[in-house]
């Protein structure tokens, strides 16, 4: 009697096992299946608040944008569709751009995709961009996005998009002017001299620049706010010391969200495509919108 119970224990907790094995197979391909198809087509605005005195004084009530990481390839993308769908629902005033408009080693067509979609960017106060790592595997199809093909030293003239590389641009406001500064490459010899010469000291700054690296190059005492991407948030929600520890990304302390540090304040945005996998669980693709205040 005592062997058949023992031999009823047995079968039941090998059954038992069986099935949590199974359960656990389905929601992990359950979430795979998540993480591939839907996610990344889940494109949502987040409003982000901006607490910066200097910044409020020209930009409050202003609707400003920031887009990052669309990682277009040969195809049409669908979440590069829900952007503009997006945009026209905002009606943004002031567009930023922090690079990788293509796939890594997308192609001509790839190439062809991010700059049809740049082409219909606009905005009242205007659209600005830097580059990002990516946009550099092809060489010549990258100097399209700032001059035209048929004449490599005329800029371009039929899109309303301004790339700045390592300069500035001052911009007028209804209540007054900004700086918007571009900064092409964070792999500098000097690090001190990480921002373009010249800059206004008596305007509000932002700060362009793919990678959040830049951010420790930017002393403390400055008074900006600098936007990136490239990291698209980890594409999947893990722990920060993961990221620390495998040493996958270039800053694992500025992952996604806002950061301040002294009066420089950053924003990294999880970006809109994907790169090396297409998966994203728990970091929804995004547009962010920023509101400032004082």
């Amino acid at each position: 009697m005592g062997l058949a119970r023992e031999n009823v224990d047995y079968l039941r907790k090998k059954i038992l096992g069986k099935w949590t094995w199974i359960f656990l197979a389905c929601v992990i391909s359950l979430a795979l299946l998540y993480g591939v198809l839907v996610e990344p087509q889940q494109v949502r605005f987040v409003r982000i608040s901006i607490k910066n005195r200097r910044l409020a004084s020209v930009l409050q009530g202003i609707k400003a944008v920031h887009i990052s990481d669309l990682h277009l390839g040969s195809a049409p993308s669908l979440p590069a569709q829900k952007v503009m769908r997006l945009l026209q629902y905002i009606k943004p005033d002031v567009i930023f751009l922090t690079g990788d408009y293509v796939q890594w080693h997308g192609g001509r067509r790839a190439y062809d995709q991010a700059l049809a979609f740049l082409g219909q960017l606009e905005a009242p106060l205007g659209v600005y961009a830097v580059m990002g790592d990516a946009d550099y595997t092809d060489s010549r199809k990258s100097c399209e996005f700032c001059h035209e093909i048929s004449n490599f030293s005329s800029p371009v003239e039929d899109r309303h998009v301004t790339f700045l590389r390592n300069s500035w641009r001052r911009v007028s406001a209804g209540s007054g002017s900004f700086i918007v500064a571009g900064i092409d490459n964070e792999k500098r010899d000097d690090q001190s001299k990480i921002l373009p010469e010249g800059l206004p000291q008596d305007l509000p700054l932002i700060i362009l620049s793919h990678s959040s690296v830049v951010y420790y190059a930017v002393d403390d005492t400055t008074d900006a706010l600098m936007l990136s991407g490239d990291t698209h948030g980890g594409q999947i929600l893990l722990p920060r010391l993961f990221w620390q520890l495998s040493g996958l990304k270039p800053d694992p302390l500025h992952m996604y969200g806002l950061f301040r540090d002294g009066r420089k304040t950053l924003y990294v945005t999880s970006g809109v495509g994907t790169s090396e996998v297409p998966i994203r669980l728990g970091v929804p693709p995004e547009i962010a919108v920023l509101e400032f205040e004082q």
